[in-house]
């Protein structure tokens, strides 16, 4: 190998090893872009779990509201005789 041809090898192996530094640069960027964006959703999840938690607790009393507003009623209809 002339010399040439020996700076023109190490040329083509920078010029690989820059792009593969790239690559890895934009993995490590994309990686911390991904994990923020992780977090943000793991306090949305748990938002919408505390709100679910509410909502089952309202559905709940209105469950009881309704049996208790029927029994009402079928206690008055028997004790006016109806």
């Amino acid at each position: 190998m002339t010399e040439q041809e020996i700076l023109m090898d190490i040329r083509e192996r920078l010029v690989r090893v820059e792009t593969q530094l790239i690559d890895i640069i934009r993995t490590g960027e994309n990686y911390n872009k991904i994990e923020s964006r992780v977090v943000e959703l793991e306090a949305c999840a748990k938002t919408t779990k505390q709100r679910v938690g509410v909502l089952e607790g309202h559905n709940t009393w209105l469950w009881r509201i309704v049996a208790t507003a029927v029994v009402g009623a079928l206690l008055s209809l028997i004790i006016k005789g109806g």
